[in-house]
């Protein structure tokens, strides 16, 4: 993800793992062909499935950005 992070910044890439999170996929292939395909600033279909999810495994990009600044995780996204 960092190197997506790198490449397109980090609103397409929270835009992009949204709409991955509103249609059930979390790949780290369907996060890249949002981007590349421009994706990520489409409007979401409303009607489709569940609006969102409660998952506590899926939190918000900048979640993960606070724990690599404390040093909580490593490059790579391993904890220490």
């Amino acid at each position: 993800m960092l190197s997506l992070r790198k490449k397109y910044g980090d609103k397409e890439l929270d835009l992009a793992c949204g709409r991955a999170v509103r249609y059930g996929n979390l790949s780290y292939r369907a996060i890249k062909n949002i981007l590349e395909k421009g994706l990520y600033f489409l409007p979401l279909d409303e009607d489709f499935g569940q609006k969102g999810t409660e998952s506590a495994k899926i939190r918000d990009l900048s979640e993960y950005r606070g724990l690599s600044l404390l040093g909580a995780i490593e490059n790579g996204g391993k904890a220490k």
